[in-house]
Parts: structure tokens; C-alpha cells; sequence
């Protein structure tokens, strides 16, 4: 009971202050995301390898480039925890679908950039969650290239 009752005061403690805490346990670890995004955000924050990435670094990548990476897949938590991202750039790839979830916390998201050498280009599949908001702000460049050969 006394364990409760001080997780109770830290957390009324936290509101009256107004600290916010990131729920590590939803943000996958960098290392087991798609090898690309990895050495995307290993230079966005400019460390040398994926285990010295901090959840506040994460939270504070604006814009990551993953034109003409040759991804053909991407895992739903290649993106989570970073919740500062405006702008993500997938042009370019032989991606043919998206999995769910993979914009899930993506708040702040402004630009998405899909679109050219798709495997399978008419439509990608975008899966949104019932109820799913993509982010709080629209979307002012939703930018679907799609270049047909």
C-alpha cells in the first residue's frame, strides 16, 4: 500500500509541475528497427551507434531522409517515440505497403513523401488504426509521387 500511495503522490507531483514522461515500454529500441532507419537516426542525432540514441533524442528529430534507401520493408515501430517529426521522406523505395501502426505518436508529421520504383505503386496501403490520428496539425504536403515507368 505504501508503494501506491507514492506512485500516487509522484505522479500528482508530476501534473502540479507540469513533467511529462515518455512511456519507454512503447518506444522499440533503435537497434531493432529496419537498418536503415537505424543509420537514419544514428546521424539525425550524430552518435556512432544505435545504443547511445536517448528517448530525448529521439523525441527531437524534426526530419528524417530515407530517399532512395532501397527499403522494402518497414517495421511498425521504425518511427516510435519520435514524436518531434515533421517531416519523413520515403521517396524512392520498393516499398508496396505500410504497416499498421506506423505513424502511430507521429504528432507533429507535416510532410510525408512516398511514391516512385513502388513494387506495387497504385494504391500503397496506408493502414490506419480505427479511431487513429496521424497527427494534431493536417497535413500541409502530402506528397504521393507516384512515377509510372
Amino acid at each position: 500500500m505504501y508503494l501506491v500511495k507514492c506512485i500516487l503522490v509522484v505522479f500528482i507531483l508530476m501534473i502540479i509541475t507540469g513533467i511529462s514522461v515518455i512511456c519507454v515500454a512503447e518506444i522499440t529500441p533503435v537497434s531493432e528497427r529496419t537498418t536503415q532507419v537505424q543509420n537514419a537516426i544514428v546521424a539525425a542525432v550524430d552518435v556512432d551507434t544505435t545504443a547511445e540514441v536517448t528517448h530525448t533524442q529521439l523525441a527531437a528529430i524534426t526530419s528524417l531522409n530515407l530517399r532512395s534507401k532501397e527499403i522494402t520493408t518497414l517495421k511498425s515501430g521504425d518511427f516510435s517515440g519520435m514524436t518531434g517529426l515533421t517531416s519523413l521522406n520515403l521517396y524512392n523505395n520498393q516499398l508496396s505497403s505500410l504497416p499498421a501502426g506506423i505513424f502511430k505518436g507521429l504528432t507533429a508529421l507535416t510532410t510525408l513523401r512516398l511514391g516512385k520504383d513502388l513494387i506495387d505503386p497504385f494504391p500503397i496501403a496506408v493502414p490506419l488504426e480505427k479511431g487513429e490520428i496521424i497527427s494534431s496539425k493536417p497535413l500541409f504536403q502530402l506528397v504521393l509521387r507516384l512515377i509510372m515507368s
